[in-house]
């Protein structure tokens, strides 16, 4: 998978393949960082830009030269937000959304760290020998003056050859550099048009190749239902011009969480209107908010929202549509998962479903190359030029605190209900204001380098045991586990669960048997508790049939994936056992299990040693 740009010195200009389209002439190659997957930078990000220069050397973007110049940003990893920025062929600089402080901060590489010199921005220490890769720099005391904050390492004939970082007490290398010259990129005013007309035919090629996949796709499929994913975001509107450009009149998927932003809603109508194409909804309505009193705050390892908020109402709709060929804007350079996924294929909860993803090889760069040059980058949803990078739920625990910050800034009101509910669960868990500020809820189990920089000390979310039934957990001897179970425990849903996982169940007058090799369920409605004696892994199994009856919430999805229609919902659930084939999708699939099994087995694991 490639990991660079190149850059043409003459036209000054970013380019896709090697040659420029423009003079002829072959770039140099940027090596950039991660999946590498570059796009101009907009509004927002120099905005981003801005904010990290006068919060980290007190001068804006105009003052060292840089407005008005072919700027490119990469997505790159960090504790938040971060990018780096490609000028003129060279990375030079990082910018950062700063936790500890909640600010954009710009780390300058070799030609920036030049240029605040020379303006008397940057402080300097000059080595007499090459310094460490990486380390302290020690004999602090020659340095004493020195305030906190980024400085220049230069050798003895004055040239930059590494970047440095004061503390309190130390002075930490960051980055080094050889001693060879340091030269400066050649910049020039370039528009997005200069770029597009430079990258014309990299351009065209992928978008005969993205139409002549589309056009394959609809073939090969020819008697499925045709539809669309339209999210809103660039990639889906890219797709749909696409397919519109490959002869395809699809119906637009529109699937509405209850959680995007205004302009997202927006976007996909005004879109819908614009090519005269007809929507559907796959609308989760308020759900969030009701499951949320029941699960907590999603978190990046505490995925419930994903299957209760997307999957259900997408499956209900393609239930309605049938077997159908839906074209998706994925891209394999967006993360590390998608990376490894194909440009067609099946979702295995959505069997009658097959996708195709005609710009899986663009990067961001195809992608706004590409509107431009068929004059849709107008109709991009505005969000983007705020400097989100993403398009998506607006309280997702994937998001950054930077983003979130941008989400507040634009639409007060949704935030303010989100932080209103955040409050309330951190005071009532005891959670203090660094994490709530840094929405450290975002995980359940708070990655250590994190929790260690803000002195956590509580680095699991404990809502999960209040929530997931850790709580329920009274007494743990041996091999066995005892647990409360609430009034409401219904054992003909036991039964159910028994009969699909093929364990034998027995039960009369408020007691009940459950038996899986070795190992047994015993419960007593009387007393609200339940038991599992297990002398081998068969505990599993009998936790998970214990728990779809205690945390089921009547979501529907068994319902909606079951295969044979074995299952139907009243005040209560119904069970046909003619007709179930113990397939288990419906238990693979229940978010009650899914979400309860992961932890509550993790903590009586660890309780119990079994």
């Amino acid at each position: 998978m490639p990991k660079h740009i190149s850059w043409c010195l003459d036209c000054g200009v970013p380019l896709l393949q090697k040659v420029c389209g423009i003079c002829g002439s072959v770039g140099i190659d940027v090596r950039l960082t991660g999946l590498a997957d570059p796009r101009p930078a907009f509004e927002g990000d120099i905005k981003h830009i801005d904010e990290g220069l006068r919060n980290s050397f007190d001068v804006g973007i105009h003052e060292v030269g840089l407005d008005g110049v072919p700027i490119i940003v990469n997505r790159i990893p960090y504790m938040d937000e971060a990018f780096e920025v490609v000028v003129g062929g060279a990375i030079i600089a990082h910018v950062f959304f700063d936790l500890y402080i909640l600010k954009w901060k710009l780390k300058p590489f070799r030609w920036f760290c030049k240029i605040l010199l020379d303006k008397g921005l940057l402080p300097s220490i000059k080595l007499n020998c090459k310094p460490k890769s990486k380390g302290v720099i020690e004999h602090l005391s020659n340095f004493s003056s020195l305030d906190r904050g980024y400085l220049a390492l230069i050798d003895r004939d004055g040239c930059v050859i590494g970047l440095a970082e004061a503390d309190d007490r130390h002075i930490y290398i960051l980055k080094t550099w050889g001693r060879e010259e340091c030269e400066k990129p050649i910049i020039r005013r370039r528009s997005l048009d200069d770029i597009l007309k430079a990258n014309v035919r990299e351009v065209e090629m992928a978008r005969s190749r993205a139409c002549k996949f589309t056009v394959k796709m609809k073939e090969r499929f020819h008697s499925s239902y045709l539809t669309l994913a339209y999210s809103g975001g660039k990639d889906s509107l890219a797709t749909l011009s696409i397919a519109l450009e490959a002869g395809l009149d699809p119906i637009l998927i529109f699937n509405d969480t209850g959680l995007e932003l205004p302009e997202t809603v927006d976007n996909v109508h005004r879109v819908a209107d614009r090519f005269s194409l007809d929507i559907l909804e796959a609308s989760a309505g308020d759900s969030f908010w009701s499951y949320l009193d029941i699960y907590g705050p999603p978190a990046r390892d505490y995925r419930w929202c994903c299957k209760l908020c997307k999957l259900i109402p997408m499956n209900r709709l393609y239930r309605r549509v049938g077997e159908a060929l839906s074209f998706i804007g994925q891209r394999r350079f967006e993360s590390r998962r998608r990376s490894r996924s194909g440009s067609v294929g099946r979702n295995k909860l959505l069997p009658n479903v097959i996708y195709c993803a005609p710009i899986n090889d663009w990067t961001m760069l195809h992608v706004w190359l590409y509107l431009r040059r068929v004059k849709l980058d107008s109709y991009a949803n505005p969000l983007y030029r705020e400097g989100f990078d993403r398009i998506g739920c607006y309280l997702c625990p994937y998001c950054n605190v930077a983003e979130f910050r941008e989400v507040e800034r634009l639409h007060e009101e949704l935030w303010h209900r989100w932080m209103k509910y955040i409050d309330a669960w951190a005071s009532k868990h005891s959670y203090n204001q660094v994490y709530v500020e840094r929405h450290l809820w975002r995980w359940v189990n708070i990655p250590s380098k994190i929790a260690n920089s803000f002195s956590i000390n509580r680095p699991t979310r404990i809502d999960i045991d209040d929530k997931i039934g850790y709580s329920r957990m009274r007494l743990c001897y041996g091999k066995a586990i005892k647990l409360s179970i609430p009034k409401w425990f219904d054992l003909s849903l036991m039964d159910t669960s028994c009969y699909i996982y093929g364990v034998d169940f027995k039960s009369k007058n408020g007691l009940a048997i459950a038996s899986y090799d070795d190992s047994r369920i015993y419960v007593n409605m009387d007393r609200g508790e339940a038991t599992i004696i297990s002398r081998d892994n068969g505990w599993r199994i009998l936790l998970k049939i214990l728990i779809r009856p205690i945390f089921c919430t009547k979501c529907g999805l068994c319902i909606d994936v079951c295969p044979s229609k074995a299952l139907s919902l009243s005040n209560k659930f119904l069970f046909e056992r003619r007709v179930c084939t113990r397939c288990g999708l419906c238990m693979r699939v229940c978010p009650s299990i899914t979400i309860g099994f992961r932890f509550l087995s993790k903590r009586i694991e660890s309780a119990c040693s079994l």
